[in-house]
């Protein structure tokens, strides 16, 4: 999604863009290589549009620590479940795919790949290797 979205002219995401690897193998495999990519890292495509890499650490998933949402401060996520407060209290957490995520960073609101342009061609997703 990313990266169809940089062909379209989305280059930089016009708000915060935070990623959270899921553990500390996830943060560092995704600086590898990746030849469904062409050899570009799934990390240097996120940080070509403004993504943050921070630490795998469950902060973001209790609402603790410096990325917790503040009272009135909205997130998207694909964490895999959520509940009210749980991102930081009185901040508004709301959960999609992360096709959603990535397309609603480029445009900096809510809102699913075909607001970018992007139809979806199974060829060219392929997400089965």
């Amino acid at each position: 999604m990313i990266r169809a979205g940089r062909e379209r002219g989305f280059e930089k995401a016009p708000k915060r863009f935070v990623i959270f690897p899921g553990s500390g193998g996830v943060k560092r495999d995704i600086e590898n290589p990746e030849p469904r990519l062409g050899g570009e890292s799934i990390a240097s495509v996120l940080r070509s549009v403004g993504a943050q890499i921070r630490a795998s650490w469950c902060g973001p998933c209790f609402g603790q620590g410096p990325d917790a949402l503040k009272k009135g401060e909205v997130a998207i996520t694909s964490f895999n479940r959520n509940w009210q407060n749980r991102m930081g209290v009185g901040g508004l957490g709301y959960l999609a795919s992360p096709a959603v995520v990535a397309s609603s960073a480029l445009l900096g609101y809510m809102a699913g790949p075909s607001q970018l342009g992007i139809k979806w061609d199974p060829e060219r997703f392929d997400v089965s290797t």
